[in-house]
């Protein structure tokens, strides 16, 4: 300034601090503005990325309660599935082991030892008995003679090696007990009243009918005619059995006088049944 004391181009102390802190606050502000700005940037980003995230969270929840409510719709249907499947691969195990079985014992039945036949002829002795006629007394003999002869056979090794024939064997001779027993059972309540009683001749006779009929099978196991049919036979004849006794005692219990077309339709339905 002309006139001025001070020199031209010189600035006094304090107006030189005054600019620097001005000139320092300006710096100060524009970096607190771009950190401010920088912050924001980032927090924005964290809340996008935060909703990302929840928006997932929840997608996810929604797909699994879809998930869980199909399950809880479809779950008895599934667990029926499951049950007829698992019934499915039983029987086909069941199957192939009876298939198995019999192959097995094809080669065994055609070498079967001597003693399997002479079982076999002491069960047909009774059953030739049956056929021309015999009295209580006498039948009880040799019902009696040929289970001892087919106990001693089924309880031996060989025996125990032919299993369905063994089964064939003692399954017949059980229906011939069994009818000895109704036989006894008749005669005891007909000398009681005096006469004629609700126990029928024809239930023993089918008793005889049935033991006829594991015979058969037992036979053809050894002939070698049908091995492999003989053996489905027999393991149907074992089913058939497990009611056998059953259905006897029914009839014998019925309180009304059953006729012999009722008993012999009875007793043959229980091996009927399982052809």
């Amino acid at each position: 300034m002309v006139g001025s004391d001070t020199p031209h181009g010189y600035c006094s102390p304090s107006t030189a601090n005054s600019d620097r802190s001005l000139t320092t606050s300006i710096a100060y502000n524009a970096q607190f503005c771009q950190r401010s700005s920088a912050a924001q940037q980032i927090t924005k980003g964290d809340v996008i990325v935060k909703t990302t995230k929840d928006v997932l969270v929840v997608l996810a929840m929604a797909c699994f309660i879809a998930a869980v409510a199909g399950c809880q719709k479809t779950t008895p249907q599934q667990a029926a599935e499951k049950q007829r499947t698992a019934e499915e691969e039983s029987a086909a195990a069941v199957q192939r082991a009876e298939e198995k079985r019999c192959h097995e014992a094809v080669s065994v039945y055609r070498n079967a030892p001597p003693c399997a036949r002479t079982a076999l002829n002491a069960v047909k002795k009774v059953e030739a008995r049956t056929e021309v006629g015999i009295n209580y007394e006498d039948y009880s003999r040799v019902v009696g003679e040929a289970w001892g002869d087919v106990k001693a056979f089924v309880d031996a090794p060989e025996g125990k090696k032919l299993s369905e024939f063994s089964f064939l064997l003692r399954s017949a001779i059980d229906k011939y007990r069994l009818a000895k027993d109704v036989w006894h059972t008749k005669i005891q309540r007909d000398l009681k009243y005096g006469e004629p009683t609700s126990v029928s001749s024809e239930l023993y006779r089918q008793c005889w009918e049935a033991a006829n009929r594991r015979i058969a099978a037992a036979e053809s196991l050894l002939s070698g005619d049908d091995i492999a049919a003989a053996l489905v036979r027999a393991l149907r004849l074992q089913k058939a059995d497990a009611s056998y006794e059953h259905v006897v005692g029914l009839i014998l219990e019925s309180p009304r006088v059953l006729s012999t077309t009722e008993v012999s339709q009875k007793m043959a339905e229980i091996d009927a049944d399982h052809e």
